[in-house]
C-alpha cells in the first residue's frame, strides 16, 4: 500500500478532475484509489484572501502541483511558501493564458526548478500522479490533526495526515499541547478499517475519551510526554532564516504569526539579537506551541498585505 498527498496550486475546480472532493473548509480534501496507492489532495480554498490557509494546504502535502493559471503576486506567494516548508518536489503545469516557458524561466530562480513540467494530456496526467509516494519519516509518531467532529453513533472523530511514525489501532495518545488522552478505537484509510497506519497515510480516527474540541485542529496526537511544548507567556529564543525575498526589518514588540504543524501562535518579538545570516529572535508565545521535531516552522506578518511571508525558523 502506497501513499501520496499533493497540494493542488492552481484554480480549485480543476483539482475535482484529478480525485473526489471531500471535506470542504477553509481547505479542500480530495481523495481516490487506484490499485494499492491513496492519493489524496488539499487545495487552498481561502487563498489568497487567507495566507493561512495556503500554508495547511501546504503542511499536509508530501508534493506540489503547480498549475496557475495567471502570473501575479498570488503565484509568487505560492512559491516562497514552498520554499520555506520545504515542499520543493512535485509537478508544474501551464493553465490558461499561462505560457509553460515563462512560468519554468520563473521557478528556475528558486528552489522549485525541479518540478516535473508535464504539458500531456489530462488524463496521461493523472495517471502519473500515482508514480509518487510519500516519504514520511519512520519515527517519532506524530499526527496533526486537521478536521475533528462528532458523529452520531461512533463519538469523536479525527481527520490528520500520519506526519511521522505508525499507528496502530487501540493506541492511547496524548492530545497536545493539553494533557488529555485518548484511545484510538478504529482507523480508517478511504473508509476501509486497518489495524495501523503507516507515515505519510491519511487516515480517519474514533477516538475514545476526548470530545472534537479537544483534539481540533492546532493539536498533535503523539505518546505520552513525547513532545516538547513552548508555555505561553513564555519566552524562547530561536534563529531566523528570513526568506531572500523578503523586506522584513526586524523589531521588537512586532506581533507574528508563527506557523507550525497546522498550528497557528500569535508570537511577540521581544527581543532582537545580531543579523541576517546570524539572526536570533526572542518570541513569546500567547498560546502554548507544540514543537514537532523534523516539522518547519516559519514567521508570518499576516498584516502586511505586501509580503505575508517572512522566514524560517529553526527551534
Amino acid at each position: 500500500m502506497r501513499h501520496i498527498t499533493y497540494a493542488y496550486l492552481g484554480p480549485e475546480d480543476r483539482a475535482g478532475k484529478y480525485a473526489k472532493k471531500g471535506t470542504a473548509t477553509d481547505i479542500t480534501l480530495f481523495n481516490t484509489k487506484k490499485g494499492d496507492v491513496h492519493l489524496n489532495m488539499v487545495t487552498a480554498t481561502r487563498f489568497p484572501d487567507k495566507i493561512m490557509s495556503l500554508l495547511y494546504a501546504l503542511d499536509l502535502s508530501d508534493e506540489i502541483i503547480l498549475q496557475p493559471d495567471k502570473i501575479d503576486r498570488s503565484l509568487g506567494e505560492m512559491v516562497v511558501a514552498a520554499e520555506l516548508l520545504g515542499k520543493t518536489k512535485g509537478f508544474v503545469r501551464a493553465e490558461g493564458a499561462v505560457d509553460a516557458t515563462q512560468l519554468t524561466g520563473l521557478l528556475a530562480k528558486t528552489a522549485l526548478k525541479d518540478l516535473t513540467l508535464s504539458t500531456d494530456p489530462e488524463a496521461v496526467f493523472r495517471e502519473q500522479l500515482y508514480e509518487r509516494q510519500s516519504q514520511r519519516p519512520a519515527e517519532p509518531l506524530a499526527i496533526p490533526v486537521d478536521h475533528a467532529f462528532p458523529v452520531k453513533g461512533v463519538g469523536t472523530v479525527a481527520l490528520a495526515l500520519v506526519r511521522s511514525g505508525t499507528l496502530k489501532h487501540h493506541a492511547t495518545l496524548q492530545s497536545f499541547p493539553t494533557s488529555k488522552m485518548a484511545e484510538v478505537r478504529s482507523i480508517q484509510i478511504h473508509d476501509v478499517d486497518h489495524e495501523s497506519a503507516p507515515p505519510g497515510s491519511r487516515v480517519g480516527l474514533a477516538l475514545k475519551g476526548a470530545e472534537p474540541d479537544d483534539v481540533n485542529r492546532g493539536h498533535v496526537l503523539a505518546p505520552k510526554d513525547s513532545l516538547q511544548v513552548a508555555p505561553p507567556g513564555v519566552a524562547f529564543e530561536t534563529g531566523l532564516s528570513p526568506h531572500p525575498f523578503s523586506k522584513w526589518a526586524p523589531k521588537a514588540g512586532a506581533a507574528l504569526h508563527l506557523f507550525h504543524v497546522l498550528q497557528d501562535i500569535v508570537v511577540r518579538v521581544e527581543e532582537v539579537k545580531g543579523a541576517a545570516p546570524n539572526l536570533r529572535l526572542v518570541l513569546k508565545p500567547e498560546a502554548p506551541l507544540t514543537k514537532v521535531p523534523h516539522q518547519p516552522a516559519i514567521l508570518v506578518d499576516i498584516d502586511n498585505k505586501a509580503q505575508r511571508l517572512i522566514g524560517r525558523v529553526q527551534f
